[in-house]
């Protein structure tokens, strides 16, 4: 006896055509780790014709792979493992990288500082509770504090990620979204991202400028 998976890129983009909807139309899509094995460049290529045109990748070969395939200036890509790459390979490949660390938004800030005709943007995590990746808490305010002084660099959001988002009376998901805004403050035009697939489920105030589902896709 053999099984067969069969992969419905139909019913993928029809799941995240609901998922969008529930996100004021503001919904990115994560393909990490190959789309969660379902193949990073097939499920990208069906959810850009559905209409998405914002994707997060774990890793720098990720990011250059999808670019390769949807090379369009409308397509964009963000990448979570934070700045330990050449930065010139965001550069060439037009991908933002997400900053994790003090120590990598300096990295940035001087890379633009030498490279003013073609800067980087890029998107902060912040971590508010899902310890694994982000600006940590002793970090925080030191970066809030000094987020006016990184003036070579443009901000395309200010992002975290809920640890507990299936768990819908959770205090921990509202606490999350308070320190968030809270942290926004030091940067009024800064837009906002917090919800994966569950988030979007927890109701109008998780969605925010910008949702990210990924496994519910």
């Amino acid at each position: 006896m053999q099984s067969v998976l069969k992969i419905s890129l139909k019913d993928i983009r029809k799941n995240w055509k609901i998922l969008n909807k529930l996100s004021n139309n503001n919904a990115s899509a994560v393909v990490k780790a190959n789309a969660y094995g379902f193949g990073l460049t097939e499920v990208s290529e069906a959810l850009h014709m559905e209409g998405c045109n914002f994707f997060y990748v774990a890793q720098l070969e990720e990011g250059i792979k999808l670019r390769k395939k949807l090379n369009s200036k409308s397509v964009n890509i963000a990448v979570f493992e934070g700045i330990i790459h050449d930065l010139h390979y965001y550069q060439k490949y037009r991908l933002f990288p997400i900053v994790n660390d003090y120590s990598q938004i300096i990295k940035l800030n001087k890379f633009n500082s030498l490279n003013e005709n073609n800067k980087l943007k890029c998107i902060l995590n912040i971590d508010t509770g899902m310890n694994r990746l982000g600006f940590e808490k002793k970090e925080i305010e030191k970066l809030a504090v000094n987020l006016k002084n990184f003036k070579k660099i443009e901000f395309i959001f200010l992002m975290s990620h809920l640890s507990n988002a299936s768990l819908t009376k959770n205090k921990k998901n509202r606490d999350q979204l308070q320190t968030l805004h809270a942290i926004s403050k030091f940067n009024k035009n800064i837009k906002l991202s917090l919800s994966n697939t569950n988030g979007i489920l927890l109701g109008k105030e998780y969605i925010l400028n910008q949702t990210r589902p990924g496994i519910g896709i």
